[in-house]
């Protein structure tokens, strides 16, 4: 399914970066936005173009999938089989959030399953609260990790 460009600029680019945020937070000892951006950038420009060939419907989610670890492995030295673990970890959350929004948005009239093919002014629009959880959810990772590991070193 082909991504109008402003949506990918306005939706899918954050989007990408908050995807690599979130498997950041999850695989990494460290947060690095250097790493961040530049994989969440990569993935997005692979979406674009990915979207654009003929693949059924949802194939380009495992082909994403797959570069993305790939992507994490090359930049972080972190071993393939945990960055594709969390890669998994992270597109279902985000499945998760786009289904919870979209039900949502059709339940409230705002934007039905066929706007989000046509118009691409309400697809930013309504793809922006799951762009923030995906944040919203790195970041709680990142301070409970960091929290955890303080709570370990001081004995408690």
């Amino acid at each position: 399914m082909r991504i109008p460009l402003l949506a990918w600029v306005f939706q899918g680019i954050p989007e990408s970066i908050g995807l690599a945020a979130l498997v950041f937070s999850m695989c990494a000892k460290e947060f690095e936005w250097k790493y961040v951006i530049r994989i969440g950038l990569i993935q997005a420009v692979l979406c674009y173009f990915i979207r654009l060939m003929p693949f059924s419907p949802y194939s380009h989610v495992f082909i994403l999938l797959t570069t993305q670890a790939v992507l994490f492995s090359v930049f972080t030295d972190i071993d393939i089989r945990v960055t594709y673990i969390c890669c998994a970890i992270a597109v279902f959350i985000l499945l998760c959030y786009e289904g919870v929004f979209l039900h949502l948005f059709d339940m409230t009239g705002v934007l039905t399953l066929e706007e989000t093919v046509y118009n691409a002014t309400k697809r930013i629009i309504t793809g922006i609260p799951q762009v923030m959880l995906l944040f919203l959810t790195a970041g709680v990772i990142l301070w409970s990790r960091k929290y955890l590991y303080e709570r370990m070193k001081s004995g408690i």
